[in-house]
């Protein structure tokens, strides 16, 4: 049987559901097919939008193909207005299909049939594709009329659209004349979309269907909706969320159904269900109202901690900044460098069997040169140490702490600005130094203040470097192996979703949530599960919904590590696992000074002893520690910070270090031996106690 009504549908970017939905469409295999392929909106999406164009070509079917292909990026309101003004350039009436939308045959069926019987009748105005209410049918026709006209999948003729006016300009003739009250019984309703077209007029909210409700409305133009949904959504689409997400098994169901066997003898909307259609929008509305508060209330008092926390820590460093000062000068000189060697522990042990310092001062041979990181140790132990009672552990909340290094500010900077042509000034918020704590409780190593965590503008610096993500990590083949049994699965921190990746191709149901805005449209643009959502909003909204968790390099990141795992945890079914991949503080990294290493990009340090404590303040039991084996690219790495340690604090480390023994060591690690040695990475897993 041949489908004589024009079938129409926009295309955008992602090629793979722009198949699905075509494969929707053979199945009727309409004369006419009209495509709308709306631009790219970055040059990231340049790629996927030509492919997706490229799926045109695929089309099997004896038809006739129409195509518009803007060469612009047209936002929601402006490609509905473009697209039906073309489309209804060409045809007199049209099944549309937006790009999200997956249709049953008994949808192009229904519509085909009520399109030509209701041709001449400008009483009817637009046919819906879902029902528009939840539950069972309460219509004991196949459908009914309704004044709400409903989206993604619809129908419609070029004698309703031609009322469409994309500026509302009649709604001030519409409103004096109270036209509303023809429309709906329900004073709630009436003001509700008084306030609506009332705004969209003012340019206040740009929606393009607000307009083609007004359109219908002022023609006393109905809807006609199925007593079944008869489509689907593939992915998120800007309706309200009672719209009807794809399942196979549900939609299967729909598509034998016949609808317009019998039509109805009253033309008459049915305003009990318009009720429960409004009701389904006012809390839909409340609902994301209420997520968008709850959200900003969060932050409100997130930033209300950050500036108690600030002060503070302004009044301490106000206190050191004349000793801090001193302490550049100090350490400049060769008595400074001197002084600090002999406060530490070696120092003192080695000068009890050698007395060296005459020949420090006056040999260069032996003069020891003090590398970053032991410098900024001495920073901690020449200064007058700051009071800590404003310091506390983002584990424990205890004042139990002990300060380690002292980084000052601008170093950081330039050092960012020389190596990366990165400016980190507005991260560090003018701080003049960074200070490295360590939690007596748990071990974990800290570095405060806490509001220099990176921002989405540094990291969005960052990944325009090749190196920065990377597909291959040595924890990826572990995770893989661990999350085999797993039924799902999430990731935090998905980055541009390479471990999704791996994970889809072994058979694991995985999804991610990621942050990083260019990240998540990447990851979009590959077809992965990925979506751009905040751990809490997760552990809020699907608690216990998981087999495991898992991050790869990201807990070192956060600055509030507690809630990061509680989150994490909450997400987890009891018995789950909960797998962590992070730098690991007992390798080489905690004497090399790595700019990617501190703030504002690492916040937090983390040892197999740290993760060994967090048994005693989560329901979660410590069940795999791995530790990386030193890889081929850090042994020059390896071997370069333990020789800028041992020259800073031995006089003899320039012998034991030369340029003639560190190749030598080179060569015996490169023959086997590295794999003796820790590594970068920590590998660990815990199970969710019931």
């Amino acid at each position: 049987m041949v489908y004589s009504a024009p079938v129409a549908v926009f295309i955008g970017h992602r090629p793979e559901l722009t198949k699905k939905v075509l494969e929707a469409i053979a199945k009727v295999s309409p004369q006419t097919l009209l495509i709308f392929s709306n631009g790219s909106a970055s040059i990231q999406e340049e790629a996927n939008c030509q492919k997706t164009r490229e799926v045109i070509q695929e089309i099997h079917w004896d038809c006739e193909i129409l195509t518009y292909l803007s060469d612009t990026y047209l936002e929601h309101h402006e490609r509905i207005e473009t697209a039906l003004n073309w489309i209804f350039s060409q045809v007199e009436e049209a099944v549309i299909l937006e790009e999200a939308c997956y249709a049953s045959p008994s949808f192009f069926a229904f519509c085909e049939e009520l399109l030509r019987y209701y041709r001449q009748d400008e009483r009817i105005a637009h046919i819906n594709g879902i029902k528009g209410y939840q539950g069972s049918s309460v219509v004991e026709d196949g459908y009914y009329f309704s004044q709400y006209p409903h989206y993604l999948g619809w129908a419609t003729w070029k004698r309703a659209w031609q009322h469409y006016d994309s500026e509302l300009k009649q709604w001030p003739e519409v409103q004096t004349a109270d036209l509303l009250k023809g429309v709906f019984d329900d004073p709630q309703e009436q003001e509700y979309w008084t306030r609506q077209l009332r705004a969209a007029f003012r340019g206040e909210l740009k929606d393009g269907t607000l307009a083609w409700n007004l359109a219908c409305w002022s023609q006393h133009g109905m809807a006609i909706a199925p007593s079944v949904d008869l489509i689907v959504a593939l992915d998120q689409v800007p309706y309200p969320k009672f719209y009807p997400i794809f399942n196979e098994v549900a939609f299967e169901l729909t598509k034998r159904t016949n609808l317009t066997q019998n039509h109805p003898n009253i033309i008459l909307p049915n305003h009990i269900i318009d009720r429960q259609i409004f009701a389904q929008i006012l809390a839909s509305e409340l609902s994301c109202s209420l997520e968008q508060e709850l959200k900003q209330k969060r932050e409100e008092l997130e930033q209300i901690q950050i500036e108690k926390e600030n002060q503070l820590l302004r009044d301490q460093i106000n206190k050191v900044q004349t000793q801090l000062s001193q302490l550049n000068e100090q350490l400049q000189q060769r008595e400074g460098i001197i002084k600090a060697m002999e406060s530490s522990k070696f120092w003192k042990i080695r000068k009890r069997w050698i007395n060296l310092k005459e020949e420090i001062l006056e040999s260069p041979l032996f003069l020891t040169q003090i590398s970053a990181r032991e410098q900024f140790k001495a920073n901690a132990k020449v200064l007058e140490t700051p009071s800590q009672s404003s310091v506390v552990s983002p584990l424990t909340g205890s004042t139990s702490v002990t300060l380690l290094e002292r980084i000052p500010a601008q170093k950081l900077i330039d050092d960012w600005k020389l190596h990366t042509q990165i400016d980190i000034s507005e991260e560090l918020k003018g701080y003049p130094e960074i200070c490295l704590y360590q939690c007596d409780q748990t071990q974990l190593k800290f570095f405060v203040p806490l509001d220099t965590v990176g921002s989405g503008n540094l990291y969005a610096q960052l990944d325009k470097f090749d190196w920065y993500y990377t597909d291959e990590k040595w924890e990826y083949a572990l995770a893989l192996q661990d999350l085999s049994d797993c039924q799902t699965a999430l990731e935090v921190g998905s980055g541009f979703g390479f471990f999704i990746e791996k994970a889809k191709k072994s058979g694991i149901n995985i999804t991610g949530i990621e942050l990083n805005e260019h990240a998540v449209k990447i990851a979009e643009g590959k077809q992965l599960p990925i979506k751009q959502l905040d751990l809490q909003d997760v552990a809020e909204n699907y608690p216990e919904s998981y087999d495991a968790v898992c991050s790869f390099q990201v807990l070192e990141h956060v600055s509030d590590p507690k809630n990061f795992i509680r989150w994490s945890v909450e997400a987890l079914k009891p018995g789950g696992k909960l797998i962590l991949g992070v730098p690991n503080a007992h390798s080489f990294l905690k004497h090399q000074y790595c700019l990617l290493d501190m703030p504002p990009h690492h916040m937090t340090q983390w040892s197999a002893a740290t993760f060994k404590s967090l048994e005693k303040l989560f329901p979660i039991k410590l069940t795999k520690v791995k530790i990386e084996p030193l890889a081929d690219y850090h042994v020059t790495g390896y071997l370069t910070s333990y020789r800028d340690y041992w020259s800073s604090v031995s006089p003899l480390g320039k012998f034991f270090f030369s340029e003639k023994a560190m190749s030598y060591y080179e060569k015996i690690l490169n023959k086997g031996l590295k794999k003796w040695f820790p590594g970068q990475t920590l590998y660990v897993e815990f199970e969710k106690l019931n």
